[in-house]
């Protein structure tokens, strides 16, 4: 193996493992009070409309899940968890509540349907209610 392809398997190794602790670290713990607040603030967002989807605004698969929403011409409520105050914490508190602790956290007519996959898998087979 000559010099070049050396460095560029170093490079690729050098991106996973980054990738897997961007992606793999524990979330925070969320004090009890703060974690009563940040549910009710949750509950009533996902009461309050139609679609919701906690996202983050570098995840291919948040960014997959809002151009399905907007190709089916639909108005959601987006909050992007690497935008607002706490962000990690609400994401505490979705993993707690949903037991998935990645995003897109997808909630429609006040249900928890899962992410991106999951919407993907309702939309083309047609069982997706809105």
């Amino acid at each position: 193996m000559d010099l070049h392809s050396l460095l560029a398997i170093a490079g690729i190794t050098l991106i996973a493992l980054l990738l897997r602790y961007i992606l793999l670290r524990p979330l925070k713990q969320v004090p009890k009070e703060q974690h009563a607040t940040i549910k009710s603030n949750i509950e009533q967002t996902v009461k309050s409309n139609k679609v919701v989807v906690y996202s983050k605004t570098y995840c291919p698969y948040c960014n997959a899940t809002k151009s399905l929403f907007k190709k089916m011409d639909l108005p959601i409520k987006v909050i992007e968890l690497d935008v607002i105050e706490n962000g990690d914490l609400y994401q505490s508190v979705l993993r707690d509540m949903t037991n998935q602790s990645t995003v897109p956290s997808i909630w429609v007519n006040s249900q928890f349907i899962g992410g991106n996959s999951d919407l993907q898998e309702l939309y083309h087979s047609q069982k997706l209610k809105i």
